[in-house]
């Protein structure tokens, strides 16, 4: 917890450096969040050339832990969606 409030109050959005991130970026953030940052995703999305952002209706910061079957169809079919984008999985 300490190194997340650290990490939110000292990291700033670099929009430069943000447009140089080359790969696709998945953004999930619950409906239903209170995590301070949640207000600033959009900005992160906004920032990054190739980013998807999907809000994940009725979910919480936690959506990972309290709906995991969810959370991970939603992150299966953005990497399925990758992959038959480029041809494949690398690395």
């Amino acid at each position: 917890v300490t190194r997340e409030i650290l990490g939110a109050t000292r990291a700033r959005l670099d929009a430069e450096q943000a447009a140089k991130i080359s790969v696709p970026v998945l953004l999930l953030i619950g409906e239903k969040s209170t995590d301070p940052a949640s207000r600033e995703v959009g900005a992160v999305a906004a920032a990054l050339p190739d980013a998807r952002l999907l809000v994940l209706a009725g979910q919480r910061h936690i959506a990972d832990i309290l709906d995991p079957e969810n959370f991970a169809k939603h992150l299966l079919e953005f990497l399925h969606r990758q992959a038959r984008r480029t041809g494949g999985l690398s690395g």
